[in-house]
């Protein structure tokens, strides 16, 4: 296998996953062949996945002053092909480096581009929506054990209702719960 040196000086993008503070350390080993990269008239746009840190942060530690930088945040659902990834509006890269990053990610799902007042927010609802939905999902199938349901059987009427009722609030344009009761049949 190829260092992340090796990897680095032949990439049109670099994607850094990385723990925020592991990054300044990986920043300092890789400058160097971003700088040389930049010598040799190698475009490279970084991909960041690393939460708060800034393309200004990148340029300095990486020594290059115009480096192209794409913030990104994935949710979990990309490793299915079903994620939602944000993207943030940004001067740093160009709209031809944002299309040939979309095509290389596309198998993840689908992407939205934000305005950076808005990333953050956008940020938090679409990377921790899949952790809370996954919660309901298992206290609603906890319930139907509880009042008898197979274990099995449980899971996928949550599941389905989740996937059903996604639907349902997506064709009929609903956003709240409340919206639900329009769906009701009459008394009677």
């Amino acid at each position: 296998g190829k260092s992340n040196s090796e990897a680095v000086a032949e990439a049109r993008y670099v994607v850094f996953c990385i723990k925020p503070h592991l990054l300044a350390r990986e920043l300092e080993l890789l400058a160097p062949v971003f700088q040389q990269a930049r010598a040799d008239g190698q475009e490279q746009t970084v991909v960041t996945v690393v939460p708060a840190v800034t393309a200004q942060t990148y340029r300095t530690a990486l020594g290059v002053a115009d480096l192209s930088v794409i913030r990104l945040v994935p949710n979990t659902a990309c490793t299915v092909g079903k994620g939602l990834s944000l993207v943030m509006e940004d001067s740093t890269y160009t709209q031809p480096q944002l299309e040939g990053l979309l095509t290389l990610f596309a198998a993840s799902g689908t992407f939205d581009v934000l305005p950076p007042a808005q990333y953050v927010a956008g940020a938090v609802v679409a990377s921790t929506a899949p952790a809370f939905i996954s919660m309901f999902a298992a206290a609603v199938a906890d319930a139907g054990v509880f009042i008898v349901l197979p274990r099995d059987r449980a899971r996928r009427y949550a599941l389905a209702s989740l996937v059903r009722t996604r639907q349902l609030l997506l064709e009929h344009g609903r956003h709240r719960p409340s919206a639900l009761d329009d769906f009701r049949p009459p008394a009677g």
